[in-house]
């Protein structure tokens, strides 16, 4: 039997999902004896199954979780008579009891995962013939396994390997025949690298593009177009003809273009319908029938040129990367074979090899002891084609040996096409030969109910929506998303509109019938983004403080946005506003000021000298300052006081009792202690369990981190310390229970959540450019292009697909909220004309304009009552959440979260004074590589360091003249070549003390060492007393005893070289 179940916004699909896996429970083998192992036979002979015989497959490791915990939770309420209406119901108590002890004592064979793992494991099955290592490991993130083997292909360019050519093909294909701004083409020229390279490992090849052969052919078109305008230009002046001013121009510019011009002129004298809407009135009917016909060989060349001469131009774009990514993919292929790393984006593509064959299925699960009979897979919307045609042919196993399938999902809820998804297989498979050849009956189920929403909510959504089944409504909106396309597009996505809006309507169930709502519409209209901003701030201040606050727990509020851009603006402007927050990354590990401490004590433990490590610990009030009672403003005067040696040893000196206290336990037995044990001494230490009760999943979760990071070999700090940078980091925890605070999230993790109150602040997105590459046929030979207009049909399928989901997303996000909707629609008149989605909303809201207050407000429902208790309106009125600007120093529970992810600049309230000036001057020294333009590179390190030392002034472009005259006159020193050859940035100099000196450059020829230190300003007689310094130490060597110390100091403002060496009358 073969199942489609529809399952729109808070229909209870996870519970209908449940249910049907624990109605198939109640069908499988209910003796123990009964459970024997016939996964090599094709079917049970009395039609039984074993019960590991059913899989349930989801799409995240959260819902495969809270499937598997609702199975159990169900089983045990219906046990235990509890819960009449839960997944269990139809039950037996007593078989349910026994279920629940079976299922606790074989947890692991509970068959509920997610597509990748069962992806995995299929792999693994099939790994010996795939000629893969059965115990690969697996790889997230492609990037893992790109970035090495494209900088070790980096490294043979620079030195002079066939790369080298290859990558200035690249670069110069990408600073001149694309849109990339900036000059320097890294970044951009690394990720077209990798974005071929999945797609050549994802479709198995790439296209052998002949760059030659593609060059030739836009010059042919090219070439037409010259020769019909040099026809044209001829008989024209023969006959006497006096074109319009306009057209002669036009002719003129196409006899300027040069070959690979992407610029060509205006196309209005290239479309006329005649030659005679190009003369002037006395000439009209006056051309012989052949100038007629070369107007019109013009005009078919001018479009040939246009279109076609377009698509070869960015598909000769792509050839230098195509040669680059191909011999990157082949050498991820082999290292895929002989180190065992598979990236998760090729597993569909190895199970489906794994699975082809007649038998394949059946002989797979043989292989793993079990067999599949009842198959479940959770939001099918979201499947990508790879994925299907590697599952498929277990659906089709299920359902030939009389067994099942059932998929859940919602197409108006597909929203990850950008990673693959694809919303037409969920009515597409019913089409399929190779289903229908097994189920040529489907079943098809809707359910129809809202169960999460209040009453008004459901209705204003099933008011919105419904219009899109609406066949005007929905080719208006098709219009506006994609305009410019042919009819057959249009026609296309409006049904595809229609199809995927069907049904939308849902019914309230009967407990929820009069249970009220409230949606609010606010219309923000501004004259462009900046005041817009402004505006929204304004209108959301007055919503949160004024109205929310005072009537809803800060729990129930979830904001959702679209970008992190987005989130960061609310995040700032809550925390202003006296608000705790939740953000995506606010429960991250590593932003925990505890955890932050602990590491960089763990930092310094492992390296004495990073006095930046050391400062964290003795600065941070939560670890170590309220314990050792030290008093932050006199630690801040201590660390300005100029000193000598490392800040640990003026520490220990300064404040003898603190570190022997609280550090130097640690310090003395650096190096012997692993880093899990150092972790849980000091957490022990410092007593940070009874100092932060409520931050405890915080720190055992760490606690838990560096134990399992020890378990597998990295015992030691600087093996845990590297591993935490490299990935720990981005750890998580749960969200904590009844945490009052207001969520900040994407609307794309906002699917499958429900929140009392949702307020979406932003309606005025823009659509994207589509992304990737579409294979095209040109003249019998295959090639590869970037998404562009000329591909006509096939790119505004595209556009139209993408637009779509954007409809997708705001219905996701409209049926996130249970009681309260509050939307703020946006738009400047830039918006209005080139937003689809604001036009899309527009045409949905145009009933709504007559309800519309004064004050640019829609409002259906009434205010809910106050979810707050009488102490919290006393607090809410007597007292605020947070001082607004307030520097809160001591410590609170959680009140560390609202400042997580609120990434304001440090430097904001900086002045531009001398000193930072002097750090901005070194920081584009270390980036200064003179090659063979002095001019190009001193502007490339003033960039880089512009970008690394981000201060603010008031005259950049002031500031950035003065930099390149000073770099220019330092270029232009005869020794700058000898110093930049042998020279070492920032290099080390260690005393007798173990106190390390840094010279800005340490020039070390066969027979001299030379320091060289540059300096802002005026002269300074420290200046010479620290080169001496440096010599003195060197001198002090025997490494150094034959060869000849000096030093210069370059004084950059005035322009001038002072010579020191180690007699005092340097």
């Amino acid at each position: 039997m073969l199942q489609q179940i529809k399952a729109a916004a808070g229909s209870g699909k996870t519970f209908t999902l449940t249910q049907k896996f624990l109605s198939l429970l109640a069908e499988a083998a209910q003796d123990e004896h009964q459970e024997k192992n016939t996964a090599c036979a094709i079917a049970n002979p009395d039609g039984t199954f074993n019960w590991y015989e059913i899989l349930a497959v989801t799409f995240t490791n959260k819902a495969a979780t809270e499937m598997r915990e609702r199975v159990i939770r169900s089983l045990k309420e219906r046990a235990l008579q509890l819960a009449p209406q839960n997944p269990a119901a139809s039950w037996n108590p007593n078989d349910a009891h026994r279920w629940v002890n079976r299922l606790l004592q074989r947890y692991s064979s509970l068959n509920i995962r997610t597509i990748d793992s069962l992806l995995n494991m299929l792999v693994r099955l099939g790994a010996l013939d795939l000629s893969l290592p059965p115990d690969f490991e697996p790889i997230f993130d492609d990037a893992v396994l790109f970035d090495p083997l494209y900088d070790q292909m980096l490294v043979r360019a620079s030195q002079g390997g066939k790369e080298s050519n290859l990558l200035k093909d690249a670069c110069e294909s990408l600073l001149f025949h694309t849109d990339m701004n900036g000059f320097v083409p890294g970044d951009r020229l690394r990720e077209k690298v990798h974005t071929l390279m999945q797609y050549r490992l994802e479709h198995g090849t790439l296209p052998d593009v002949d760059g030659d052969a593609l060059r030739s052919s836009l010059a042919q078109l090219h070439k037409d177009l010259t020769d019909s305008a040099t026809t044209m230009q001829k008989l024209i002046a023969e006959e006497g003809i006096k074109p319009a001013a306009n057209f002669t121009k036009f002719i003129d510019k196409c006899l300027a273009l040069s070959t690979f011009s992407s610029k060509l002129p205006s196309a209005t004298y290239a479309k006329k319908s005649s030659f005679d809407d190009c003369v002037l009135k006395a000439s009209k009917g006056k051309a012989s029938a052949e100038l007629h016909k070369a107007y019109a060989d013009m005009c078919v060349a001018y479009v040939l040129l246009e279109v076609q001469g377009a698509i070869l131009r960015k598909a000769l774009e792509l050839v230098p990367f195509i040669n680059i990514a191909e011999p990157l993919a082949a050498e991820v292929e082999t290292l895929q074979r002989e180190k065992g790393v598979i990236p998760a984006s090729q597993w569909p593509i190895y199970a489906q090899k794994v699975l082809s064959g007649e038998h394949a299925a059946s002989e797979a699960f043989c292989r793993m002891g079990t067999r599949l009979t009842h198959l479940l897979i959770d939001e099918f919307q979201d499947t990508s084609r790879t994925q299907w045609k590697a599952i498929e042919p277990l659906a089709v196993e299920c359902l030939a040996k009389e067994g099942s399938v059932v998929y859940v999902g919602d197409v108006k809820q597909a929203i990850y096409g950008w990673r693959g998804g694809d919303s037409d297989l969920f009515d597409g498979i019913l089409n399929e030969d190779a289903i229908q050849a097994v189920a040529d009956d489907p079943e098809r189920t809707t359910l129809d109910n809202n169960w999460r929403s209040s009453e008004n909510v459901v209705l204003f959504n099933n008011d919105i929506f419904s219009r899109l089944e609406d066949e005007d409504t929905a080719r208006r909106i098709a219009n506006d998303l994609v305009g410019k396309a042919s009819t057959d597009v249009v026609d296309e996505l409006t049904t595809e509109i229609m199809s995927g809006f069907s049904g939308a309507a849902q019914k309230v169930p009967p407990h929820k019938e009069g249970s009220g709502g409230l949606v609010k519409l606010y219309d923000i209209e501004a004259e462009n983004t900046e005041a817009l901003f402004e505006s929204v701030q304004k209108k959301l201040k007055t919503l949160f403080v004024d109205d929310l606050r005072n009537r809803r727990k800060l729990r129930d509020i979830a904001v959702l946005v679209r970008t992190n851009n987005e989130a960061n603006m609310l995040a700032k402007w809550l925390v202003e506003w006296g608000f705790p927050i939740i953000t995506e990354n606010s429960l991250r590990l590593a932003d925990h000021p505890v955890i932050q401490q602990m590491v960089n004590l763990l930092m310094f433990l492992d390296y004495p000298l990073n006095d930046v490590a050391f400062w964290s610990v003795i600065s941070g009030t939560e670890l170590l300052g309220d314990l050792a009672d030290l008093n932050r403003a006199e630690l801040d005067d201590w660390l300005a006081t100029p000193r000598k040696g490392t800040l640990f040893n003026a520490f220990k000196e300064d404040y003898p009792q603190v570190w022997e206290q609280w550090i130097a336990p640690f310090y003395s037995q650096a190096g012997l202690m692993s880093a899990y044990d150092t972790v849980r001494e000091g957490f022990e230490h410092f007593d940070v369990f009874k100092r932060f009760p409520q931050d405890e999943i915080f720190l055992r979760r760490f606690l838990e981190i560096v134990h399992t990071a020890e378990t597998n070999g990295l015992r030691s700090l600087s093996a845990f310390l590297t591993f935490w940078q490299e990935g720990g980091v981005e750890e998580k925890v749960p969200m904590p229970e009844n945490l009052d605070a207001i969520r900040i999230l994407t609307m794309h993790k906002s699917k499958g959540l429900e929140f009392p109150v949702v307020i979406i602040p932003f309606h005025h997105q823009m659509q994207q450019r589509p992304s990737g590459q579409e294979e095209f046929s040109f003249n019998g030979q295959d090639i590869l292009v970037p998404q562009c207009k000329e591909l006509g049909d096939d790119y505004y399928r595209v556009v139209g697909k993408d637009a779509r989901e954007q409809l997708h997303l705001l219905y996701v996000a409209w049926t996130r909220p249970v009681e309260e909707l509050h939307a703020v629609i946006t738009s400047t008149p830039t918006h209005e004309r080139t937003s689809p989605l604001l036009k899309s909303l527009r045409v949905l809201l145009a009933d709504y304009q007559d309800k519309m207050d004064e004050k640019g407000c829609i409002t259906i429902g009434e205010i809910p009552e106050s979810t707050l208790d009488k102490e919290q309106d006393e607090i809410a009125e007597h007292t605020k959440l947070l001082p607004e600007h307030e520097d809160v120093l001591g410590w609170k529970p959680m009140h560390w979260l609202p400042r997580l992810k609120i990434f304001r600049n440090p430097l904001e309230e900086i002045i531009f004074d001398e000193r930072r000036r002097g750090i901005l001057v070194h920081t584009c020294l270390e980036h200064l590589r003179v090659l063979d333009n002095p001019r190009e590179d001193v502007h490339r390190a003033i960039q880089h360091g512009m970008r690394e030392y981000p201060l603010p002034m008031e005259n950049r472009a002031e500031v950035e003249e003065d930099l390149t005259d000073m770099l220019l006159w330092l270029t232009s020193l005869p020794d700058f070549t000898k110093w930049q050859h042998f020279g070492r940035p920032e290099q080390g100099i260690m005393d007798e003390h173990g106190n390390q000196h840094r010279a800005d450059l340490l020039v070390r020829e066969p027979d001299a060492i030379t320091i060289v230190e540059y300096k802002t300003g005026g002269h300074d007689p420290a200046h010479k007393q620290q080169v001496r310094r440096y010599l003195n130490l060197l001198n002090a060597m025997p490494a150094y005893d034959n060869c000849t110390l000096q030093g210069t100091i370059i004084y950059l403002d005035s322009r001038e070289t002072v010579d020191v060496s180690l007699s005092t009358g340097a």
